[in-house]
């Protein structure tokens, strides 16, 4: 399975990913953390992850100029979520203000609408640290390993 150089670092990206994954879906369904709406977009280059490495080793493993370009992809996707955990990182240090994503989306025609707010399911604030190890947040564990992942891609691509 594991023919060609990159194809290591790409095994390694879908791993990687699916433990990632696994780990905040496990924390969200099992320990009742519930993300907020950032927390949600820094899946997105994870299952990105997930689909692309699959796709390559299913369907394309001896397309060595498609692996070198899924590299540089996604090297490009886990830069972007380092950019969108550090601001993430910042919201929560109270560095910056919270986007209107996260707050209340509703708005009011009645006061039905009003009494159904109240009485739905709270939505987590992107400032709010629901789970902190060794004095970092989840977000700061995501931006370290979206950075390591991303260079990771880089420098794969470079020695191939």
């Amino acid at each position: 399975m594991i023919q060609r150089p990159y194809h290591m670092t790409l095994a390694l990206l879908g791993i990687l990913s699916a433990a990632s994954m696994a780990f905040a879906l496990g924390w969200q369904y099992i320990g009742n953390l519930q993300p907020c709406p950032l927390c949600t977009y820094q899946r997105i280059p994870f299952i990105i992850a997930l689909v692309t490495t699959g796709s390559l080793f299913l369907f394309f493993s001896k397309n060595d100029r498609l692996g070198q370009h899924a590299l540089v992809f996604l090297g490009i996707c886990f830069l972007g979520n380092t950019l969108l955990a550090g601001y993430h990182t910042g919201i929560e240090h109270g560095w910056w203000v919270e986007p209107a994503s996260c707050s209340i989306k509703n708005k009011f025609t009645s006061m039905e609408d009003i009494e159904a707010m109240l009485n739905a399911t709270k939505a987590v604030s992107c400032k709010t640290v629901l789970w902190r190890f060794l004095g970092l947040s989840m977000t700061e564990y995501v931006a370290f390993l979206s950075l390591t992942l991303s260079a990771l891609c880089f420098w794969s691509r470079k020695h191939t």
